[in-house]
């Protein structure tokens, strides 16, 4: 009876755990159905545990760009979740280096891409995940994107013509320390519509 009884403890505690990592991930995620300069954002995020590897995230960086990103981690629970808040932080730290320093990686993906996928290997997690990276630039109406080992491609909607898949392979992160990022670029309408998927 005190086996169970602590195994019952233990149980109770793992799951308040868990509920705690949710509510702090919960945290992380940006606001639904957001205005940001001239787009709006929509997603539905369906965790198969408290906790996900799957992440989103979009932001306004100055008044000229919003990045926005979809990254999904291997594995589910706590390990996963741990990588997505390390590429949030990532991000957030390259965003105020843009702002204050001037430093271009933020709004260019292939180099975010290549700093998240460093760290990610430096840190020695046995984790790896696929991203799709992108920046809005308001001023000339142009998509810059990156995808890191990410599938299915994002799809591209445009008014009058048929939607299609944008994006081209790439390397996953955390795998390869040496791997090498793309920037594609796409002049965009008025009117469009993305959608980007992942398992989650």
């Amino acid at each position: 009876e005190d086996a169970k009884s602590k195994l019952s403890f233990k149980y109770t505690e793992l799951e308040n755990d868990h509920i705690s990592g949710y509510k702090l991930q919960q945290q992380l995620l940006p606001k639904n159905n957001l205005d940001i300069l001239s787009l709006n954002f929509n997603y539905f995020l369906h965790p198969s545990l408290y906790i996900s590897g799957d992440f989103i995230d979009f932001q306004q960086v100055t008044d000229r760009y919003v990045i926005f990103y979809l990254s999904d981690v291997s594995g589910h629970g706590v390990s996963s979740a741990f990588v997505t808040v390390l590429v949030k932080a990532c991000i957030q730290q390259y965003s105020a280096e843009f702002v204050y320093l001037s430093n271009q990686t933020v709004i260019s993906p292939k180099l975010i891409l290549d700093k998240i996928n460093r760290v990610i290997c430096s840190e020695n997690l046995g984790k790896y995940l696929t991203m799709v990276y992108m920046v809005y630039d308001l001023e000339l109406s142009k998509l810059t994107y990156s995808v890191a080992g990410h599938y299915p491609f994002p799809i591209l909607i445009e008014h009058n013509k048929a939607a299609r898949y944008i994006g081209e392979r790439g390397y996953p992160l955390g795998m390869f320390p040496e791997a090498v990022f793309e920037n594609y670029e796409i002049d965009l309408p008025d009117q469009f519509k993305l959608a980007i998927f992942s398992d989650g």
